[in-house]
């Protein structure tokens, strides 16, 4: 069941009305960018859409809220050595385009 609430919700924020509003409210917002390793290049653009950390506490700004939310530009392959991981649940809805992602077997 939670599934189908991901994937709907993922169709409807894919539309390209409210694709264009939440990246367009979101750039009002930026959070640090990821350059290449020889830093010539932005690898990821990155802004908050909802409740961005304090810059100083790195706690979200409305404190009760335990949810951030984040939009992500992947403009190259990532050619960082070490494997993409997070320390807590993340949940990736793609908006526009696409992009291949490896794992490691289990």
């Amino acid at each position: 069941m939670i599934d189908l609430f991901w994937r709907l919700l993922a169709k409807l924020l894919a539309r390209p009305a409210i694709t264009a509003w939440l990246i367009a409210r979101a750039q009002r917002t930026p959070y640090l960018h990821i350059r290449s390793a020889d830093g010539r290049e932005v690898y990821m653009g990155r802004w908050w859409l909802f409740n961005a950390y304090d810059r100083e506490t790195h706690i979200g700004r409305i404190r009760w809220c335990p949810w951030s939310i984040r939009v992500h530009h992947i403009m190259r392959p990532d050619a960082d050595r070490d494997l993409h991981d997070h320390p807590w649940d993340a949940r990736t809805v793609i908006l526009r385009g696409w992009y291949t992602e490896q794992r490691l077997l289990e």
